[in-house]
């Protein structure tokens, strides 16, 4: 009776332990099947992530047509663009013109060429197609010479032959064409023009002058 008992007491032991050992083996399987699920889950999640990133405005572009999506997400740079008006002058009034016309002559009298160059530039500004404007062009050139600024006399001397070659004072700013560059030691170049005077407008009223500086350059 006693070995029976101990036998049943080895018997019931034996199978706890077995039931302790499945019941681990079926732990270890669960936990298994839970590391494989989340694995999953893992590369599903990178996945998401992924196209996320590569599309981020694909919704939104759905939504609002109108909006386009970068490609590859370059997003061009937005330069700001300026754009500068240039106002046509008003044209002057004669009287406006003369009043301006006799202070810049007054100016230059008085050797004020700073103040007369600007009152002539105003008039060749607003007016640039009236036979003023020449005059005024002419005074400038004057005003520039007097400054010794001989390069911005002449300047101003050939718009006259440029733009006004019927002019009254046409032929004078040849001749002070030719001053200039006998300043500026061009003395080939101004027997040329003073020649040519000589030639193509023998009643020129000034021609003493011409003549005085031909003299000049022979020396």
């Amino acid at each position: 009776m006693r070995i029976l008992l101990c036998f049943s007491l080895i018997l019931l032991l034996l199978s706890g332990c077995v039931a302790r050992y499945e019941g681990i083996d079926e732990i270890k399987s669960q936990l298994a099947n839970h590391e494989v699920q989340i694995a999953n889950l893992s590369n599903q999640l990178r996945r998401l992530e992924t196209e996320t990133l590569k599309e981020p405005s694909l919704e939104i572009a759905t939504q609002h047509p109108q909006i386009i999506v970068p490609e590859r997400e370059t997003i061009p740079q937005i330069q700001p663009q300026t754009q500068t008006l240039h106002r046509v002058p008003d044209p002057m009034t004669m009287d406006e013109m003369t009043r301006l016309y006799n202070q810049g002559l007054r100016h230059y009298e008085a050797r004020d060429f700073a103040a007369a160059i600007r009152d002539f530039t105003i008039i060749s500004t607003h007016s640039p197609n009236h036979e003023m404007a020449s005059n005024a062009i002419y005074w400038m050139g004057e005003s520039y010479y007097a400054l010794a600024d001989f390069t911005a006399a002449r300047a101003e001397f050939q718009r006259i032959q440029d733009q006004f070659p019927s002019s009254n004072k046409f032929v004078d700013a040849q001749v002070k064409i030719a001053m200039t560059w006998i300043r500026q030691g061009r003395r080939d170049l101004a027997r040329g023009i003073l020649e040519a005077i000589r030639r193509d407008f023998p009643n020129y009223e000034r021609m003493n002058v011409v003549d005085q500086q031909l003299r000049l350059i022979r020396g």
